[in-house]
């Protein structure tokens, strides 16, 4: 699953509204299972992919995804609290490390998935946390590299 976002506001004891982003990349039985659960579930929106995902994760209160590298990103630069479960089969350690890197500085909640009964509490622990200070991760790389490109290109 790509990303699920819980925007923020809403009286208490209130359901709150959610999206569901499943991926471009989820299986079509994903996207059926939960789009046929979707209707018992008010304030549930369904999407395949969202290309507001980043302006979307800025507005939530929550947000549970995948251990990507953009997500991960853009979700503390927005300083929302977020919930990483990710995807770490063998072999691929990339998601993992980076969840646990984040984790451990205390700008993300980790939940391997191998322990996904304990979503639940991994939700309210993530709620809990304070927001992930957004300059604790550089995001001008870009901007940067094109910089340092340029002053080795003018040493010709």
């Amino acid at each position: 699953m790509g990303a699920a976002v819980a925007p923020g506001g809403g009286r208490a004891g209130a359901p709150q509204p959610w999206t569901i982003v499943t991926g471009q990349h989820a299986p079509d039985s994903l996207h059926a299972e939960i789009a046929a659960a979707a209707p018992r579930h008010p304030g549930l929106e369904l999407l395949r992919t969202a290309p507001d995902l980043p302006a979307r994760i800025a507005c939530a209160r929550l947000s549970i995804s995948r251990g990507g590298y953009n997500t991960m990103a853009e979700t503390v630069a927005a300083g929302t609290r977020g919930l990483i479960v990710p995807f770490a089969p063998p072999g691929e350690p990339e998601q993992r490390l980076r969840a646990e890197r984040f984790a451990a500085l205390g700008l993300v909640t980790h939940l391997p998935e191998a322990d996904l009964a304990g979503l639940p509490d991994a939700m309210t622990a993530a709620r809990a946390a304070p927001p992930p200070n957004p300059g604790a991760i550089q995001t001008g790389g870009a901007a940067a590299s094109a910089a340092r490109l340029a002053e080795i290109a003018g040493r010709g």
